[in-house]
């Protein structure tokens, strides 16, 4: 694809992502989303819409000996690009008192991910690109409740099934089920209801990252330079260094290059807010972290994905 059409692709679905983020603004402002009901959306995207996303993908992709290398290596990038995260994270170590510091190093290493490339990459590429995309966000999933929860200071200890047993998992093992079946037979009536609950992710999740924007003050947003550190180490630092070492020294290219960019450089994630008010976290911080990285990213995954493209 040519890379003005290419560029302008992806401006028109941020810009449309952007929008929808807005009406969960506006929204909340006018009292038509509360807490308990976005908490509501989010279990059904995080367990209903998002598996429904992957075994999507995998209906949407031919299966050949090359490809499930591929999807190896995509695994092999995840886990690296979030190993690099929490190894950036300690560039906060001095920071007081420990509640803040919590924040920027799991900001660091957790993108959104789920919230913001998924929809990205169903609007840009193909059923090949979505797929790759979703490994990510199963490594997201699995490194929240180990690493993740293992930073913030509580007694509560963490069930294996809730570091296993996630979104991503289950979309995949009923990814491979349906994709198995559709080689024999699998009624159009299962592979449309899959695709209808797919088509409501970029809509639900723009809408439920929109109401987490509401009540931050702008303000102290941008005069918190960690928030600001942490937003360029997440968006822009880490996916121009692994972007580089993976396409230099991994030799990594293509749809494989474009779509662990796009994962890796995606916000904050919202669950550093969710963790921050469970674990003990500084709520506060996180959510002027997260809403300041999420208003930066409309401009700054883009611009990754673009470079990525070049490569």
């Amino acid at each position: 694809m040519d890379i003005l059409i290419y560029g302008k692709t992806i401006f028109t679905q941020t810009v449309i992502m952007a929008l929808l983020m807005l009406i969960g603004y506006v929204l909340a402002k006018m009292g038509k989303l509360s807490r308990p009901t976005i908490a509501q959306l989010t279990d059904l995207v995080f367990w209903v819409v998002t598996p429904c996303v992957i075994i999507h993908s995998f209906l949407d992709v031919q299966f050949d000996a090359s490809y499930i290398i591929k999807m190896l290596e995509a695994v092999g990038l995840a886990l690296f690009s979030h190993l690099a995260g929490y190894a950036a994270g300690f560039v906060f170590y001095k920071v007081r008192p420990n509640s803040r510091r919590t924040v920027y190093r799991f900001g660091s290493m957790i993108s959104n991910a789920g919230f913001m490339a998924l929809p990205l990459a169903q609007a840009v590429f193909s059923g090949d690109g979505v797929l790759l995309v979703s490994i990510y966000v199963i490594m997201v999933n699995i490194f929240n409740w180990t690493l993740g929860r293992a930073m913030f200071k509580s007694e509560e200890k963490v069930p294996v099934r809730k570091m296993v047993f996630n979104p991503g998992v289950i979309g995949v093992i009923l990814g491979v089920l349906a994709a198995l079946l559709k080689q024999v037979y699998l009624p159009l009536m299962v592979s449309d209801t899959v695709s209808y609950l797919s088509a409501l992710n970029t809509p639900l999740a723009m809408l439920v990252t929109g109401f987490y924007l509401v009540g931050t003050s702008v303000r102290s947003c941008v005069k918190d330079g960690f928030a600001w550190l942490t937003a360029f180490i997440r968006q822009i630092g880490l996916p121009v260094v692994l972007m580089l070492l993976y396409h230099f020294v991994f030799g990594v290219s293509g749809l494989l290059l474009q779509s662990a960019v796009l994962a890796v450089s995606a916000p904050c994630a919202v669950i550093v807010v969710m963790f921050s008010a469970r674990f003990g976290g500084d709520e506060k911080i996180a959510s002027q972290t997260v809403s300041l990285s999420t208003v930066t990213s409309i401009l700054t995954m883009p611009l990754m994905l673009m470079l990525a493209q070049l490569l």
